[in-house]
């Protein structure tokens, strides 16, 4: 059973990938299933390590973005998974149409 706290951490990294952005995540059980550390995000222990990605990440954001940067948005949109986007339209619309209809 996934601890409900490690259930929403995870949701959290999947919105994020939904979304096309690559992630910075702090290191625990089981992160490693979702984040490849230097492919679709980075990983880290703590607040001084996650300090030092940003800013070697961000430095001359948004003028000349990283080359991790890139390197790690290309690889996240790369993805074959599916888009938050397309799964909402998907799953969650037919839904919403359906209950309007009902009013």
């Amino acid at each position: 059973m996934i601890r409900p706290d490690i259930a929403l951490r995870k949701a959290q990294v999947l919105d994020m990938f939904g979304c096309g952005l690559p992630v910075c995540a702090m290191e625990y059980d089981c992160i490693r299933e979702l984040v490849s550390d230097g492919d679709n995000g980075l990983l880290f222990s703590g607040p001084a390590q996650l300090a030092e990605q940003l800013q070697a990440l961000l430095a001359a954001f948004p003028a000349r973005p990283s080359k991790q940067l890139r390197h790690l948005q290309r690889v996240v949109a790369a993805a074959d998974d599916v888009r938050w986007a397309d799964t909402w339209a998907k799953a969650v619309l037919p839904v919403v149409r359906g209950a309007l209809r009902e009013r």
